[in-house]
């Protein structure tokens, strides 16, 4: 697969998790009806597990979103190969 269709996926799988916690946490509460206690721990864990998602995955996303730029060495500093400055 080609690098940004990758990078676009995992971006998606990122978003669609993140955005299925709450919707989940309802879900279960709704279906279940635990106590007040049962329900805040619960909703607590849910944070818990987007937080450590989001921690391990965000860095992985942003170093896979700036291997999608292209630079070019230019004496001794590196530049986006599309840069005005160049010309």
């Amino acid at each position: 697969m080609h690098g940004a269709a990758i990078t676009v996926l995992l971006s998606a799988a990122l978003l669609t998790l993140l955005l299925t916690l709450p919707v989940a946490f309802r879900l279960v509460a709704l279906v279940r009806q635990p106590e007040q206690e049962l329900r805040e721990a619960f909703y607590d864990r849910c944070i818990q597990l987007a937080v450590a998602v989001t921690f391990v995955l965000y860095p992985v996303l942003c170093g896979r979103l700036l291997l999608l730029f292209h630079y070019v060495d230019f004496d001794d500093v590196q530049v986006l190969s599309t840069d005005v400055r160049l010309d």
